[in-house]
């Protein structure tokens, strides 16, 4: 397992000059794990309404180069 932490960042758009930053929680790459601990951190703040798309970049790289 890579033990590089990266973020994990939601936004939410709420019409195209509406965005705001929801979440950002730090984690171990996209793992089942991470993630559900940024849903559990929006459950925590209220936000009840399901994503209606999510997007993830899947970018592999290392931040020293």
């Amino acid at each position: 397992m890579n033990d590089k932490f990266y973020l994990l960042v939601v936004i939410g758009v709420d019409d195209p000059d509406r965005k705001e930053v929801l979440a950002v929680v730090d984690g171990y790459r996209e793992s089942e794990v991470s993630w559900l601990e940024v849903l559990s951190q929006l459950t925590s703040q209220g936000i009840s309404i399901a994503p209606e798309c999510a997007i993830g970049d899947g970018l592999q790289t290392d931040a020293n180069h």
